[in-house]
């Protein structure tokens, strides 16, 4: 393929973004001497933000300005620049390693932010083709023949890449076509690329007028992909239950138990030789103060492989509601959740489950982090953190008359925003609780789940195509991409430079490429600290006196968390949001810098949304950080807090 090697300049926005960052894939040969004394160079008005390059194909290391080649660089690793010296960059891999080597500046391209693009799922929409110039990628967007165009160039292009020839077609020579988004869903976390982005241009969408951004990525897969064992029909899927055992539920309990066991029945005893298991997560409130309660949450039933199913029904008969109440009608639904998402094991001990699924039955609205110090999670984030694990989140939500409207509104808004996935929403409200009705949702629910095991297996769907909620299509669809991803290494295209856009071509309204900040335990370990310190600041707001304070507080802090060695903290910084200079210019909205100060000081309620929000993501930093499994080590001696994670940016705070 022909490679496109001008790199335009990076556009102000993206210039300084969390430069502090990413740290380098490392030579191919072996590193030389490292002067730890010395400190990247910084991009200029920052403290802690430094100059990076990426590496051109064919980059030489060399022993010194213009001297002998010691070494050759991977294509795009990205080096820290420690100085320059007339056309040459003295470079290493770690800011606090010291450089090993330089490097022609004729080799190297600038990078001066590190927010990069991940393909999202492409259930739902078209693969996304890349171009070698954002001219010909504009001329294909706007071509008035795209959705007859695009689907021939799809095919023409997986025929030529397939065939291995060096002789491009001339069509797609013409249209400038270098390559094109893998079949399968690539998952960063389980086969890590970057895709760096080098340049972009904020336009409109042609099809909708819609913002849309056209991105210059560079693309190189961390390792080779490598072929699992695994066959497409070993595709099978996992659900997880959790279930409401409130006493608000005494009415209801029965009911929802025996729908439960009704899908059971119907998964199991289809012939889809047990490719559906099950586990069960109950919930009911914080027990504190609570006599009788018995348990907050609880996994009644592990999710694993069973030859037979009939320890889930066993285990269903034994749930009963609560004998006491707890305080309000709202429950502690979203621990439940999180407990399904983060507990079960979901990889199935080599063996991933192809189809995630939670299914959360309940007649109340969730708690908040408003409600106590005792609820740590919002909606939002523990929907995003799901779509990232590739779980799906159905909620079965029981409209009892005991609920109300107003808390019947209340949950519906909550439960939307916690049910998404892949842009399709799977909330289904069970109007006044009715059997009859929840029933028949969960049979059409049934189907659809079944049907995707059946086409894994090479056999015609039950439903027809427009007889089938299109949403639980395209959520079966896109673990069926994910699956296949995972067991066949699919990686990310060969080390290239092209253009892609943001939205896919056809297909407006649908994501194809999400941004990512990659951030080294000591950057999230500093946000987290900062994260906490400032709830714990916002928490003791109770006076006048205290909102007057909070500047000069938050200053303290600042210093405070700076004097820690291993933390990335802008010492001079007068607000939290300046601290983190890696955070200061990425393309999302910060809470933390949500409301400036004086409608922070007149306003509790934003002031409580803030911290809630804060709250619940602070919840997945630490998890992060306990994690061993969110990390990748980038070269070969990379101290434990410059391990990086790939984190989407909606999980910042």
């Amino acid at each position: 393929m022909t490679q496109a090697r001008f790199v335009p300049p990076i556009p102000a926005l993206l210039r300084g973004l969390a430069a502090s960052v990413l740290l380098g894939l490392g030579a191919v040969t072996a590193p030389g001497p490292a002067w730890a004394q010395d400190r990247p160079l910084t991009i200029e008005g920052k403290s802690t933000v430094f100059q990076r390059v990426l590496t051109r194909p064919d980059a030489k290391q060399l022993d010194g300005p213009g001297g002998g080649e010691t070494g050759t660089y991977r294509p795009f690793s990205p080096l820290y620049v420690y100085k320059r010296d007339g056309g040459f960059l003295q470079v290493g891999p770690s800011p606090s390693l010291g450089p090993d080597a330089w490097i022609a500046e004729a080799d190297a391209v600038d990078w001066r932010q590190n927010i990069v693009a991940s393909f999202t799922n492409p259930a739902g929409r078209s693969r996304q083709l890349m171009f070698e110039t954002e001219a010909q990628l504009k001329e294909f967007m706007e071509a008035e023949s795209l959705l007859d165009l695009q689907p021939r160039l799809l095919d023409e292009t997986d025929a030529f890449l397939a065939s291995r020839s060096d002789d491009k077609p001339a069509d797609l020579a013409e249209a400038g076509i270098l390559s094109v988004e893998p079949a399968e869903h690539v998952d960063i976390r389980e086969n890590f690329y970057i895709l760096p982005i080098l340049g972009f241009t904020e336009d409109f969408h042609p099809l909708n007028y819609d913002d849309n951004i056209r991105l210059r990525v560079a693309s190189l897969p961390l390792r080779p992909p490598g072929l699992d064992a695994s066959k497409p029909e070993d595709f099978d899927v996992g659900i997880v239950f959790v279930i409401d055992t409130t006493s608000s539920m005494d009415p209801f309990i029965a009911k929802t138990l025996d729908v439960v066991r009704s899908l059971v029945d119907r998964l199991s005893a289809f012939d889809i030789d047990g490719k559906v298991n099950f586990g069960i997560v109950a919930f009911r409130d914080d027990t504190t103060g609570v006599e009788g309660l018995e348990y907050r949450v609880k996994e009644v039933l592990p999710l694993e492989r069973r030859a037979d199913q009939g320890v889930v029904i066993s285990t269903l008969e034994t749930l009963d509601d609560a004998t006491v109440s707890s305080s309000g009608f709202n429950e502690d639904s979203l621990t439940a959740v999180a407990k399904a998402l983060d507990d079960t094991n979901w990889e199935g001990d080599g063996r991933p489950f192809g189809g995630r699924y939670v299914v959360l039955i309940t007649d109340a609205g969730p708690k908040l982090p408003r409600a106590s110090d005792a609820y740590e999670h919002m909606p939002a984030d523990l929907q995003a953190a799901a779509e990232d694990k590739g779980v799906g989140i159905l909620t079965f939500h029981l409209k009892t008359k005991s609920g109300g409207e107003a808390n019947h509104d209340f949950a519906r808004t909550q439960y939307e925003t916690l049910s998404q996935f892949g842009g399709h929403t799977f909330y289904y409200p069970v109007e006044r609780g009715d059997e009859a009705i929840f029933g028949d949702t969960a049979t059409d629910v049934t189907k659809v789940l079944k049907d995707d095991i059946l086409t894994r297996m090479g056999r015609a769907r039950e439903v027809a195509p427009g007889d089938a909620d299109a949403g639980l299509v395209d959520l079966g669809y896109a673990m069926q991409l994910a699956y296949l991803g995972k067991v066949r290494g699919t990686a990310a295209p060969d080390v290239f430079e092209a253009w892609v856009s943001q939205f896919a071509v056809e297909a407006p309204t649908r994501r194809a490429v999400d941004f990512r900040l990659l951030i080294t335990k000591n950057e999230l370990a500093t946000m987290a600290e900062l994260v906490e310190e400032f709830i714990a600041l916002g928490e003791e707001l109770k006076t006048p006196e205290d909102l007057e304070n909070f500047h000069s507080q938050i200053r303290e802090v600042i210093l405070k968390v700076a004097s820690n060695p291993d933390r990335i903290v802008n010492a001079d910084a007068e607000g939290t949001g300046d601290a983190m200079e890696f955070l200061s210019d990425l393309p999302y909205r910060s809470q933390i810098l949500r409301i400036g100060k004086d409608r922070w000081i007149e306003s509790s309620l934003e002031r409580r949304e803030v911290l809630d929000g804060l709250r619940s993501k602070l919840r997945r930093y630490q998890r992060h950080l306990r994690s061993d499994d969110e990390w990748t080590v980038l070269y070969e001696g990379a101290p434990d807090g410059e391990h990086v994670t790939a984190m989407p940016i909606r999980f910042l705070p």
